[in-house]
């Protein structure tokens, strides 16, 4: 079985570089790909994804190539309503604003704030200059204006630090309870925003996993 890995916004393919599976092939597919429509799926797969990443990654289960579904750090909607956490929606234009003023430094303190080090900040920011301003823009307004619906009855695994101080962790509580209810959750404690970087054999793990229940 194959594993469908999407990464999240403003990052690359880059960005899953430590995770390593036995049991299933990883394939690579960046969310500004996915946004174009220009993108083929294995016949029969595990569709995982990291922040923006995982919402596509959702949208993408209701595929009949999709089998399960790995969650890292992801939200249905990042924006909030009366029914479900996340964070201001006002926030959208906010950003937007910020990264036409100054990208640079806005991707700076944001990468900072999903809890980057130094050497990690150097790697991330690498990463963003692959995205044009207009992409990125189109990035954000699927994750403030967008509710991705997966397909309910698929097998799932969600991951979610509990110190992530950009997708609060109650918003993969409500995915577990509401949205997909044969799902896992694994809350790792004291972990931000960059799971895939900070716990990639942990990611690894439960993609394994989660293919060898499927075909098992």
């Amino acid at each position: 079985m194959k594993a469908v890995l999407v990464s999240g916004w403003g990052t690359t393919n880059e960005i899953w570089r430590d995770v390593k599976c036995s049991s299933a092939e990883m394939v690579h597919i960046s969310w500004n790909k996915l946004l174009t429509g220009d993108f083929e799926l294995p016949e029969r797969c595990i569709a995982a994804g990291w922040s923006l990443g995982g919402q596509m990654a959702m949208d993408l289960s209701r595929r009949p190539e999709v089998a399960g579904l790995v969650l890292v750090s992801s939200m249905t909607c990042i924006a909030e309503s009366t029914t479900r956490p996340g964070i201001e929606p006002e926030r959208c234009s906010l950003i937007s604003k910020m990264v036409a003023m100054s990208r640079k430094s806005y991707l700076k303190s944001f990468f900072l704030e999903c809890g980057a080090d130094e050497k990690e900040l150097e790697f991330l920011l690498k990463q963003s200059k692959e995205f044009s301003d207009g992409e990125m823009i189109s990035g954000l307004s699927v994750m403030f204006n967008h509710i991705a619906v997966p397909e309910p009855s698929l097998p799932a695994v969600i991951i979610h630090g509990t110190d992530d101080r950009i997708i609060p962790v109650a918003v993969s509580d409500y995915i577990g309870k509401f949205v997909l209810k044969k799902s896992e959750i694994i809350k790792v404690e004291g972990r931000g925003h960059l799971l895939p970087l900070h716990e990639p054999e942990l990611i690894g793990k439960a993609i394994d996993q989660l293919a060898e229940s499927i075909t098992s």
